[in-house]
């Protein structure tokens, strides 16, 4: 089985581009494919999600028996049970020489909502689950690639897009610019429990508003070879 030569998660904010990227890159290079997430309607997997989620019971219990904040939701302990397997899927997936794995809403997205949206003493609850969790996905994350762009620019994407339902369409302009913010301040707090467990982590960030996308893959391509020859 030949594992992956690199793992990489496309990270940010609403509207930046990440699913548009991924799927960019995935279809310039047969190498690069899309990291798929276990699809809980699958029932292929209900084994995977049985098992991580009985694994994860003492996890969900601490958090219900926590009455200071509302309680997750089942979302929520997906997202949370994803977190717990996915990570040895990628790891074992007989990907073929040479592959790039390339994530989209992987765990630092994951993670990150779970701040926004979760228990508010979830870090702190869940203390030793987090820390475990940001450990084990350190050890297989190659790069993350953050992807920006300016508030208005953001927003304009999100709002014309017709192919995908997003809460910040609801929001007036005040309401939309702080959930970005929150978006960033999570993420940030993400990221930087990752590069705690990890120094080898490269952490790359670029502005979509300033590169077209064409140049972004290339960019992010060079990015990828420079990666796999630091491995060798």
């Amino acid at each position: 089985m030949k594992k992956p030569l690199l793992i990489v998660e496309l990270a940010g904010p609403a509207g930046v581009g990440k699913s548009t990227l991924t799927r960019a890159l995935s279809e310039s290079n047969a190498n690069i494919r899309i990291g798929e997430v276990p699809y809980i309607r699958d029932g292929r997997n209900s084994g995977f999600y049985l098992w991580n989620a009985l694994l994860l019971f003492p996890v969900f219990a601490a958090v219900a028996l926590d009455r200071s904040d509302r309680a997750l939701t089942p979302q929520q302990m997906v997202a949370m049970t994803i977190l717990k397997g996915w990570r040895r899927r990628l790891r074992d997936a007989d990907s073929g020489e040479g592959k790039v794995i390339v994530l989209d809403q992987g765990p630092v997205h994951m993670l990150s909502d779970l701040l926004r949206f979760g228990h508010k003493n979830l870090r702190s609850t869940a203390s030793s689950w987090w820390d475990r969790t940001c450990r084990d996905w350190a050890e297989i994350l190659d790069v993350i690639v953050c992807l920006d762009a300016p508030d208005h620019l953001l927003l304009k994407r999100v709002r014309t897009r017709e192919t995908k339902n997003h809460r910040i369409k609801t929001y007036g302009d005040e309401e939309a610019v702080r959930f970005l913010a929150m978006c960033r301040r999570t993420q940030n707090e993400t990221l930087s429990s990752l590069r705690a467990c990890s120094r080898e982590l490269n952490v790359v960030e670029f502005d979509t508003s300033q590169l077209s996308l064409g140049d972004t893959i290339e960019k992010i391509r060079t990015l990828f070879l420079n990666s796999i020859k630091k491995q060798r």
